[in-house]
């Protein structure tokens, strides 16, 4: 560990986002160990994804981002807005900790995030990190984590206006404002709307023909940061988005008791509000960095019928969660680095006319630490947490990874460690006529070890990673009769693959290539859903005098999908996108984008066919 990297552990945790063009050991993160560390000093493996890189590839949701990172599989009903389920190396789709800003969003009540509607205008930096890190963060990080960092920053002077048009009657509008009012009093404001009218995302023939699933999407963004001393800061930042999303209710014909029941055409809509606050203070003296924080988080989900008041639903589902976080960071050394923390959480739930009776609740306190020490050619780095959960009790996690750098430019870093998924309220606590929740669940664990060597060969820096990961009593559902009961599966899914990561540049291009092996086998044998066993992504970027231009490709192989109660088999597909960015003047800058360039019929989940091809044309000035 370098002088370098202590130094930078004592930043703070907001001061993430660094110039794209400078190279890795100048980027610091803080989603591996909850501290900032430069990102080629961090063992863990780490994607991370700036605001340029976002605006180059002018993606209009965080799941067309996260398809091109290593280790990653998208599936998702539909186009924008639909619901979408992101796996980490083969992991389930609620084993993926997402945070936004460092809090964790409110994923243990529902068991999933709702990746599609968080607003892309909004996010500053994501940082990737792929591997357990449940010593780390508790529940929930099997797979990984992605931390999403929102825009603004002390010193920040942004003001920048946009708006945009595309395919599918798309249109959007940002406005972003980052300023120091004054020398100790830093405002940031960001407003954001997006609309489109969509395309049949879930066609059933004689039906729905003709029907279009859209999207519309408001957000508002607030932040205050004050210094109260050179060494002093209290911050408070707000968020707000309210989203109204479409969806096909529709049914095909079936039997039942040995009637013929006629198919249905039921299209819906839903309406999703999401608020939050985030306070507290960090200081930061010497060798110490602390941190203090309280957030509050609430959704608010109603369903019904397409053309009906949202205040009319026959479904609502609201969520509240309530975090305190306490973590301190000390430079002991040179060479040592000790980060300890204190994370409470209490996670609530209502929903009418759904699947739980009433409110639920529950609360978990977890303490963790964490140590990096450097010695020589040689870095070492040990975790170790401690959650108490209201409903199942205590649960320990630990993680060790160890790096060498064996030749000059050459390392070899093994890892290995425990992580854990508490069951979600719906799965303990649902009640009606056809779902029975079961508070005897026990919390999913996992088992992991990963070896990995890098290096820098001529003009190639690249790394190769090989990893397996055990996971043992995974939740999922059985009928009896026709009421579905959560139950902890017996013997062990394991989850095993190969990431080869590219980075180098030839003439003018910027190349980014990984491609990845997945073994994803539950415990009777059975490859998991969605997921592909050979995936293959690619970016090359040029830079011709005011113009940047980026091509992308994707292969994704076969996967296997549920249709009904039948496994049916999703087909392999190439994917090539193209976008460009003119910057006009220093001011204005000008975009477009072409979206499945070959127009390729696919999709990530069987029954939803993905958008065909697209385009999208934007303007921005700074002013």
């Amino acid at each position: 560990m370098s002088k370098k990297l202590l130094a930078a552990a004592l930043l703070p945790f907001a001061a993430l986002a660094q110039d794209p063009s400078t190279n890795n050991e100048e980027v610091t993160v803080v989603t591996a160990n909850r501290v900032e560390q430069a990102v080629s000093d961090v063992l863990a493996p780490i994607t991370v994804i700036t605001r340029d890189d976002i605006e180059l590839s002018m993606a209009k949701s965080l799941p067309e981002i996260l398809r091109m990172v290593p280790g990653i599989d998208i599936g998702q009903n539909g186009g924008r807005g639909s619901k979408a389920s992101v796996f980490m190396r083969g992991s389930e789709s609620d084993h993926v900790l997402v945070l936004i800003d460092g809090v964790r969003l409110p994923s243990s009540i529902t068991s999933g995030v709702d990746f599609s509607k968080i607003p892309v205008s909004q996010i500053e930096t994501i940082e990737v990190v792929r591997g357990p890190r449940g010593a780390i963060y508790g529940s929930e990080a099997i797979g990984g984590v992605i931390n999403i960092i929102t825009r603004g920053q002390q010193g920040a002077n942004i003001k920048q206006i946009s708006a945009g048009i595309g395919s599918d009657k798309y249109y959007e509008a940002d406005l972003f404002l980052s300023s120091d009012l004054t020398d100790k009093l830093h405002v940031n404001f960001g407003l954001g709307y997006d609309d489109s009218e969509g395309y049949n995302s879930k066609p059933v023939p004689g039906v729905n023909d003709g029907d279009k699933h859209g999207f519309e999407n408001t957000d508002v963004l607030l932040g205050l940061d004050y210094k109260l001393t050179s060494q002093l800061n209290a911050f408070i930042n707000t968020r707000y988005s309210q989203s109204t999303s479409e969806y096909d209710g529709s049914s095909d014909a079936y039997y039942w008791g040995g009637v013929l029941y006629p198919a249905t055409h039921l299209k819906k809509e839903q309406w999703l509000e999401t608020t939050s606050v985030m306070a507290g203070a960090k200081y930061r003296r010497d060798n110490y960095f602390g941190s203090l924080s309280y957030s509050f988080g609430e959704n608010k989900s109603y369903q019904y019928e397409a053309g009906d008041d949202y205040k009319d639903a026959n479904s609502t589902l609201f969520t509240k969660q309530h975090n305190v976080s306490f973590i301190n960071s000390f430079v002991l050394s040179d060479s040592l680095l000790l980060n300890a923390g204190l994370d409470w959480r209490d996670d609530q739930a209502e929903d009418e006319g759904g699947t739980l009776d009433g409110i639920v609740s529950r609360s978990n306190t977890g303490i963790f630490t964490t140590v990096v020490y450097d010695i020589s050619s040689v870095t070492l780095d040990g975790s170790i947490r401690y959650d108490d959960n209201e409903t199942f009790g205590g649960n320990t996690t630990w993680g060790l990874a160890a790096g060498w750098e064996f030749v000059n430019n050459y390392s070899v870093i093994a890892s290995t460690g425990t992580s854990f998924k508490a069951p979600s309220l719906y799965d303990l606590y649902a009640t009606n006529a056809y779902t029975k929740g079961n508070p005897d669940l026990k919390p999913e664990s996992g088992e992991s070890i990963e070896v990995g060597v890098k290096g820098i060969t001529g003009l190639v820096d690249w790394k190769i990673i090989a990893y397996k990961n055990k996971v043992q009593d995974l939740i999922d559902g059985k009928k009896i009769n026709t009421v579905r009961t959560a139950y902890n599966k017996e013997g062990v899914s394991t989850l095993q693959g190969i990431e080869l990561e590219i980075n180098t540049v030839t003439g003018i291009v910027s190349h980014q290539a990984v491609l990845e092996y997945l073994d994803p086998k539950d415990a009777n044998g059975d490859t998991l859903l969605r997921r592909a066993k050979y995936k293959a992504k690619w970016q090359g970027v040029v830079q011709l005098g005011d113009v940047d231009l980026s091509l992308r490709y994707l292969y994704q192989g076969e996967r296997d999908d549920y249709v009904g109660s039948d496994k049916e088999t999703i087909a392999g597909y190439s994917l090539w996108d193209i976008s460009a960015a003119y910057i006009v003047t220093e001011a204005f800058k000008v975009s477009a984008r072409l979206d499945n360039v070959f127009d390729k019929e696919y999709a990530t989940a069987q029954g939803y066919p993905a958008p065909e091809r697209g385009y999208y044309i934007n303007a921005t000035y700074e002013f």
